[in-house]
């Protein structure tokens, strides 16, 4: 306070100009940083995902036909008259037919167990035959995307799926031996078991910068980082 002429003057300090840009400097650069760290571990979890679906480890898989029965009645002594088509592009479009996959084994008599792993979630049943009778059979009521189907001791020379589907016809087949299966199987889980404990961690501190600084862009990022990584985990099929 300054006294002059019997009047009283009080004077506010003013923060110094490079001061404050400094500290706003520095609010950009930690929103840059989680920004740049989110879309580090969105990048890297589709990284994970393509690399899950479409990686092929030691594929058993030796030849693949398919045919359309527009009936939907066909049996498999019907089936084993027909002449099947090579199946040259898994994608054969949106149709509501029944499709009869033949498929054969590379190197049957070193394995005692095959594993066909599909991974497609439109799907909605499939049947497994040998030459003579159904083997197995499996109902996709949650749409799962990753259908796994045992097959003991495969020693026909041709197997045949029949198979519906709810959506687009999109045949990804896979046959590997059953303990190459698991442990890709358990590869993948630890994958995705880093990448949710990512996204985890990620939440818990969003959460508690929102409750130390009462700043609600922190809670608004933990929405998104929900809704985001709900539709990841419905996609890889981590939710089934």
């Amino acid at each position: 306070m300054v006294s002059f002429e019997g009047r009283c003057f009080c004077f506010k300090k003013v923060p110094h100009v490079s001061s404050t840009r400094k500290n706003w400097r520095e609010v950009r650069t930690r929103k840059y940083r989680r920004r740049s760290f989110s879309n580090v571990l969105i990048i890297w979890k589709w990284l994970v995902v393509r690399s899950a679906i479409y990686i092929s480890f030691a594929s058993r898989l030796k030849s693949n036909t398919f045919y359309k029965d527009d009936t939907n009645e066909l049996s498999l002594a019907d089936i084993r008259q027909k002449k099947f088509n090579n199946l040259e592009n898994q994608i054969l479009g949106f149709n509501n037919s029944t499709f009869w996959f033949k498929i054969s084994f590379n190197s049957v008599s070193e394995i005692n167990d095959v594993v066909l792993d599909i991974k497609e979630s439109s799907i909605k049943t499939i049947e497994v035959y040998n030459e003579e009778q159904l083997i197995t059979r499996f109902h996709n009521k949650l749409e799962s995307p990753n259908i796994y189907l045992e097959i003991p001791n495969p020693t026909d020379n041709f197997y045949y799926l029949k198979t519906t589907f709810n959506k687009q016809v999109y045949f990804n087949l896979q046959v590997k031996s059953k303990k190459t299966f698991y442990k890709d199987l358990n590869f993948t889980y630890f994958k995705f078991g880093w990448y949710y404990g990512l996204v985890l961690m990620v939440f818990l501190i969003n959460l508690f910068f929102y409750h130390s600084l009462k700043d609600t862009i922190f809670l608004w990022y933990t929405f998104f980082l929900i809704s985001i990584n709900l539709g990841i985990s419905t996609y890889d099929g981590a939710l089934n």
